[in-house]
């Protein structure tokens, strides 16, 4: 270990970083996050690409917070890097950490080219569960544990654990511990699991996807801050095209004068082009959902829209949002489904309608959303037949859902579709099970308590005779 001061900073180093400490530094750096409390930016010096994290220097009081908090910090994670690799465990290795005065750190770690681990499972999942069972053996935990704490590159297969400001080293890990443990794992990776554990790992799973949704707002690697005058975009890293930097630029001379108007009502518009849709708000709508309360409706739309994304439920694919300065006017920018219809016009088999409105249905519920108003022009179905959720102002977010309101949702769906209020016995069935394999329950699970709900007591009375 190398202690050195460069440029008013007082720095520890591994020693063959030392040569390329100034020259990353001086790199140009391009914003991968911004996140309280700092700001992560790569940086590439001779051929290699290197992670800075630079932590803001907090005001008084919030330093004073921080001080009774005692919230991990970049130290934390310098220090259980020197631990770790001495054990020896995987890890995304740590090259220094600076001091500035006044409380301000960098740290600087190698840019492994790994995605977070939900976005692995389903190609190595059994790597990953004895990666973290290393861990376990090493007593090694770690504390409120994220999907991007753990990196894996799938070609070479290689794992590593990623942000260590939250890990915790012990003689044993405990039982308490290690089924909290796993169920994180759950919520990502097809692992068998006691019941009570599968129960919690849906909560982890919600909680996560609120979390994720809600940090697309900021700079992360799929979006990223962009300003066009007056206007403060999230835009999509991946996906747009040049088609988008006219709506961008100008988003209310698309509405007027290039878009076919599909709503204009209650200070919304909403207008679509080939390839994209725009909703437009005017005033602040009431946003519903602890995670999504005091957002401007454009943003708050573009969250829920990239929870179900993130969720696996089908929605047109979430491309921006934005808000105008010193104004109440926000909008949400989507990918346009071609030659979309409701539910309401479809022809084709029914117990298929029923299936796939069910399947999409259970999704919602299983991602913590609840509908207030759910009826058949919130299901449209393309040129495919693949149907979608669409109109989000009736979602509220609740990170637990309760069977009452789940049962609700499905109720209102009922009453207020034709098409389902007149199914035949063995579709209703169909629109049960397909709903319970979606939202990872058993059709006993509605029903645990003393609530009647006519449609869904039949079906189930149905489905044992």
């Amino acid at each position: 270990m190398i202690r050195l001061e460069h440029a008013g900073v007082r720095w520890e180093l591994q020693p063959d970083f030392e040569p390329l400490l100034g020259e990353v530094l001086a790199a140009p750096g391009q914003v991968v996050s911004e996140q309280p409390p700092g700001v992560i930016s790569l940086r590439t010096a001779q051929g290699k690409k290197f992670l800075l994290t630079e932590t803001r220097r907090a005001g008084t009081w919030s330093r004073l917070g921080a001080a009774f908090r005692k919230g991990p910090t970049a130290r934390d994670a310098w220090q259980a890097a020197q631990q770790l690799a001495a054990l020896p465990v995987a890890i995304v290795r740590h090259l220094a950490f600076g001091e500035k005065p006044g409380g301000a750190s960098v740290l600087i770690r190698e840019a492994f080219d790994g995605v977070p681990l939900d976005e692995a499972a389903a190609q190595c999942s059994d790597a990953i569960y004895e990666f973290f069972n290393q861990l376990y053996r090493r007593g090694v935990t770690i504390l409120n544990p994220r999907p991007d704490d753990v990196l894996v590159r799938l070609d070479p297969l290689e794992i590593r654990l990623a942000n260590l400001d939250r890990v915790a080293l012990q003689k044993e890990v405990s039982e308490a511990e290690r089924l909290k443990l796993l169920a994180f794992l759950r919520a990502f990776l097809p692992l068998k699991v006691p019941r009570d554990v599968e129960r919690e790992s849906e909560n982890v799973r919600r909680a996560w996807l609120a979390t994720r949704a809600r940090r697309s707002l900021e700079s992360d690697r799929e979006f990223s801050r962009r300003e066009l005058g007056k206007l403060r975009w999230r835009v999509r890293v991946a996906g747009g095209d040049s088609a988008l930097e006219p709506v961008l630029r100008d988003p209310d001379t698309f509405l007027e004068r290039d878009a076919w108007i599909m709503q204009r009502s209650d200070g919304v518009t909403l207008g679509g082009a080939p390839g994209v849709a725009l909703k437009r708000f005017d005033g602040r709508r009431g946003a519903r959902g602890s995670g999504l309360r005091g957002l401007p409706s454009g943003l708050r739309h573009f969250c829920l829209a990239r929870l179900l994304e993130l969720a696996g439920v089908p929605t047109p694919r979430p491309l921006a949002c934005g808000q105008r300065e010193a104004s109440s006017r926000s909008y949400f920018l989507m990918e346009e489904i071609p030659q979309a219809k409701s539910l309401r016009q479809w022809e084709g088999d029914a117990r298929e309608a029923v299936r796939r409105v069910g399947e999409v249905l259970g999704g919602l519920h299983r991602a913590g959303l609840s509908h207030e108003n759910l009826r058949e022009t919130n299901f449209i179905f393309d040129a495919a037949g693949r149907f979608y959720l669409v109109g989000f102002d009736g979602l509220s977010l609740d990170a637990k859902l309760f069977a009452d309101r789940a049962l609700a949702d499905l109720n209102r769906l009922v009453a207020n579709t034709r098409k389902l209020h007149a199914l035949t016995k063995s579709e209703r069935i169909t629109f049960l099970h397909a709903y319970c394999r979606a939202r990872h329950i058993r059709a006993g699970d509605l029903f645990t308590r003393t609530w009647q709900v006519r449609s869904l007591a039949a079906v189930r009375r149905e489905s044992r005779g």
